[in-house]
């Protein structure tokens, strides 16, 4: 649900495309960065939005949440590792700090969903530190799939056909966001020390 603000600079112009899609979207943080800040996708320009986006999440509070506002053009209560979506249906489809709540073999069956379900792009953040958790306190009540489980290192998402980028910075992310935030330039160039991780995968157009 929640990310550190240094992912929206280098995730935001990744995105490409008009439809994209926001698996675990949580309170509809990244669904209304691309209603008010669309001019910093790829695409975007400062008189238009997404032409379709879609939040899905577990968790159906946070879904009620954001129907209520309004945030996606679609909202659907389903399984991050079970996408029921055609193939090849969105330009876009981005995870946000989603993998580590799930165990290796449900991680592996929501990038295998991701890489169906995208026409032109896979967005993937992460912690870079496995922070263990036992669910979250949110405004909508406790939400147990918060739990923290796994950690997804640059070596692991590489292998999967992924391109990692580093923000923040590893040893300052707890202490100091100041200087997680000044090094964060550092970590972009050399991902394993960043707090998070950004995996992105292109796909080449048929």
């Amino acid at each position: 649900m929640s990310s550190p603000l240094e992912l929206i600079p280098v995730t935001l112009p990744l995105i490409r495309g008009s439809t994209i899609i926001d698996i675990a979207c949580g309170r509809g943080k990244w669904g209304y960065l691309l209603r008010v800040q669309w001019w910093c996708t790829k695409n975007g320009t400062l008189d238009a939005e997404p032409k379709y986006l879609v939040g899905i999440d577990i968790f159906k509070p946070f879904l009620e949440t954001v129907k209520r506002y309004h945030v996606y053009d679609d909202v659907v209560l389903c399984d991050a590792a079970m996408l029921p979506f055609r193939s090849s249906s969105f330009d876009s489809v981005l995870a946000s700090e989603v993998i580590e709540h799930l165990d290796k073999m449900q991680g592996m069956s929501l990038l295998n969903e991701m890489h169906r379900i995208a026409k032109r792009i896979e967005i993937v953040t992460t912690p870079n530190i496995l922070r263990r958790r036992e669910g979250l306190v949110t405004p909508e009540g406790f939400n147990p799939y918060e739990k923290h489980v796994t950690r997804w290192t640059v070596r692991e998402l590489r292998s999967h056909g992924f391109t990692i980028y580093g923000v923040g910075f590893l040893f300052f992310s707890i202490f100091s966001s100041r200087l997680n935030a000044l090094l964060s330039p550092i970590s972009f160039l050399i991902p394993q020390l960043g707090s998070h991780l950004i995996a992105v995968k292109k796909r080449i157009p048929k």
